[in-house]
């Protein structure tokens, strides 16, 4: 499913945006603390009042609300302001009730949302208070992928997560994308995270896009916290015309290092 900015503007915020998201692929959204970037998801979600320009989702302009919260799910950056719930079943449950589900049909869906982001079935009745950061995490976008949405938007998935729970998050997302078919799109200053999952960049200054593209030619904006590992394909490519894969894997790189040389 496509969705499509054409002008987007939001005052103070967003100012004349237009971007097609590609279909299937990971987009992430990156630009500095107060760049816009978040309102971008607000506005596609139709949580702030957008001012000029317009959101075409589906190829319509004027897409019903219900429809939307089916179609594209969203999980805001801190995933304990996601939960009014006290188990995981009832929080992940809940968007399915309001839609009026069969009671078979919602333990089903919830069992596999759960399934999705690799949580098993003790997870169900357990208390959202003793869960930890990272499964707070995958609760929350299990929360917004029970209703199968073609389009999940992150915003800041890993901020409040330490180094390996992010890898773990990172393959979540990914198979997501390989294994699931989702659009996925995130808005993140976690620069290591961004190289590792993303196809695509957005890259957000003072309301407008600066640049966009293939995630490899990142390294050639001025943003800060580039990869070690994509500095020094960046640089064998520029300075032996050796055409290594940009990754942010070390082991793959001496895998395609050693193949090349």
């Amino acid at each position: 499913m496509e969705i499509r900015l054409d002008n987007l503007y939001c005052v103070s915020a967003i100012n004349k945006i237009s971007y097609t998201f590609a279909e299937g692929k990971i987009t992430s959204i990156i630009g500095k603390s107060g760049s816009g970037k978040s309102m971008i998801g607000y506005a596609i979600m139709d949580l702030v009042k957008i001012d000029g320009g317009s959101i075409v989702v589906d190829n319509n302009n004027k897409f019903d609300k219900n429809l939307l919260m089916k179609k594209v799910g969203y999980v805001y950056q801190n995933p304990w302001e996601h939960f009014f719930c006290e188990t995981v079943y009832e929080e992940v449950a809940f968007g399915l009730k309001q839609f009026r589900f069969k009671l078979d049909k919602i333990d089903k869906q919830v069992e596999d949302a759960l399934k999705m982001v690799g949580l098993d079935n003790k997870y169900l009745y357990k208390k959202i208070s003793t869960l930890s950061s990272g499964e707070a995490e995958r609760v929350a976008i299990a929360s917004s992928l029970v209703l199968n949405p073609d389009v999940l938007i992150l915003d800041e998935p890993t901020l409040f997560l330490d180094s390996k729970v992010k890898k773990d998050i990172s393959k979540l997302v990914k198979m997501l994308r390989d294994r699931y078919k989702k659009s996925v799109i995130i808005m993140s200053n976690d620069m290591d995270f961004v190289f590792d999952v993303s196809d695509y960049y957005v890259l957000i200054n003072a309301g407008k896009i600066k640049s966009s593209g293939n995630i490899g030619i990142l390294v050639d904006e001025d943003v800060e916290d580039v990869p070690n590992s994509y500095k020094f394909v960046k640089l064998v490519r520029d300075r032996y015309n050796i055409n290594l894969k940009y990754t942010s894997s070390i082991r793959d790189l001496v895998v395609d290092v050693v193949d090349n040389v």
